[in-house]
């Protein structure tokens, strides 16, 4: 299996984001991040197994996410987003092509009736197969990027921003189960 190694012929700019040339070390990085989701997904199994299904599935204000819905849209980014990207470019079906219609399928299902437990174990199974495909990736697929919304960014950049969206989506939730944690001490 060939892993990612820099092309002696490119030339990396580090002042330009988009034509720096991802490294090892970035890569194997950014997989190590991406691996964090699944560690935060186990490690809350306990904590939610204590907190009942209507809680999780309440809207704090109604122009909120519930907890249940934020792992929903986390769900669907995975499933029919973050994994078509990764494959695409992986296998080179995507290089260089708009991504805008493939992030319109990111509008998460409304599923009343799924566990939430159910919910974290399918975006467990489709973040480990990323991981597993970004692992096996061939070097050159590192460096190949897709168009989103005008901006090109390439498998390194992509998988950051899905690092970055794990943080945001996880931070929201904290707030939410703190918000439950001070109404239940009153």
């Amino acid at each position: 299996m060939e892993h990612w190694k820099p092309d002696p012929d490119m030339k990396a700019n580090v002042n330009v984001v988009p034509d720096e040339i991802a490294d090892e070390a970035a890569c194997s990085t950014v997989i190590e991040q991406l691996s964090y989701l699944l560690e935060e997904l186990a490690a809350q199994k306990p904590l939610f197994s204590k907190i009942s299904e209507t809680i999780v599935s309440e809207r704090p204000v109604r122009d909120q996410n519930s907890i249940k819905d934020h792992y929903l849209t986390m769900r669907t980014r995975e499933e029919r987003v973050n994994t078509v990207i990764i494959e695409g470019l992986i296998r080179g079906d995507l290089c260089g092509k708009s991504v805008d219609d493939t992030l319109s399928e990111g509008n998460p299902e409304r599923s009343g009736s799924e566990s939430l437990t159910d919910i974290q174990e399918r975006i467990s199974e489709s973040r480990q197969s990323i991981i597993d495909m970004l692992r096996d990736a061939p070097s050159k697929a590192w460096n190949s990027s897709v168009i989103e919304n005008g901006r090109r960014r390439t498998l390194l950049e992509w998988a950051f921003k899905m690092a970055l969206e794990d943080a945001d989506t996880l931070r929201e939730i904290s707030m939410q189960l703190s918000e439950i944690q001070l109404i239940f001490r009153r």
